[in-house]
């Protein structure tokens, strides 16, 4: 097997590594969109599939000694308008009749005592549950160092790709401003 990654810039240059690092599952927002395409059982996948990482990336970081800053928190939804915050209670109460295990997680709060909970003037509903946080180019960049450690990884930064053409053959020729590659 031989790997070779084409990275138009440095390793975790750009958004990537200056970005907040943050591992935030979106239980609500996209659910009733979601829900109305693809019925709910499929609609449920994506908050599990999210909360899912929030907890493989903790196992990584920790099997891998990954000094990245990562840590568990609290994060905060909250909605501002009456009509938001009443469709949002009403999926809260959806998503809890399933008996879902993450929504054991989950605190929401509907009226007056949201405002308190959620720190947010005139509030009008508040959720709240785990999410985390870390360092991306430091968790990049670590991940990066070991992939390049097995030696079945050849990395080529500064490297952009320029064209991608099929071959007869079923292969691919990768163009790059340093040459071409072939591959599967």
């Amino acid at each position: 097997l031989s790997v070779t990654i084409l990275e138009a810039r440095g390793v975790c240059s750009g958004a990537t590594g200056r970005n907040g690092g943050h591992l935030r599952p979106d239980m609500y927002t996209p659910m009733t969109k979601l829900i109305d395409r693809a019925g709910p059982e499929l609609a449920l996948e994506v908050p599990e599939f999210e909360i899912a990482h929030l907890y493989a990336i903790k196992s990584l970081v920790e099997k891998e000694n990954i000094d990245c800053d990562f840590t568990l928190a609290r994060s905060i939804d909250v909605w501002c308008n009456e009509e938001a915050a009443l469709k949002a209670k009403e999926m809260f109460d959806i998503l809890r009749s399933r008996n879902l295990e993450y929504m054991k997680d989950v605190f929401f709060v509907l009226g007056k005592d949201a405002e308190g909970i959620s720190g947010v003037k005139g509030v009008k509903a508040c959720a709240s549950f785990t999410a985390g946080t870390l360092w991306p180019y430091k968790f990049i960049l670590h991940l990066t160092k070991l992939t390049l450690e097995t030696g079945l990884v050849n990395l080529q930064t500064h490297t952009p790709v320029t064209s991608v053409t099929r071959q007869s053959s079923g292969g691919f020729v990768v163009t790059t401003p340093r040459g071409t590659t072939i591959t599967r």
